[in-house]
């Protein structure tokens, strides 16, 4: 099948890029996208989104817990990555010497 296609000058440059990224032809990578979309239709998913959730639960944290505990587990990754130290006192002013008031004697 032979397709003549508009392309904004946005894909245009994906396009170009592809073809010089890769040393694929135009027709090579034309192909390879409507593959990867066909697949996406055909598996019923609309997006990168699904793909993510394709992604859910196939790591191996080592935690049998991280649904319940996953605010925990956060908790203490910041602090190994932030490790918090007390904030250190900020030095007082030095108090201003106030002069006495002075009294008129004899008067």
């Amino acid at each position: 099948m032979r397709i003549i296609a508009r392309l904004p000058p946005q894909t245009t440059e994906q396009v170009e890029y592809l073809t010089a990224a890769t040393g694929h032809t135009v027709s090579h990578i034309v192909r390879e996208a409507i593959a990867v979309y066909h697949a996406q239709v055909r598996g019923g998913r609309k997006g990168s989104g699904s793909r993510l959730l394709a992604l859910a639960g196939t790591g191996d944290s080592g935690h049998t817990d991280t649904a319940t505990n996953y605010k925990a587990l956060f908790a203490q990754y910041l602090d190994q990555k932030y490790p918090r130290t007390p904030p250190t006192p900020e030095p007082a002013p030095a108090k201003r010497r106030t002069a006495k008031p002075r009294t008129t004697a004899g008067v």
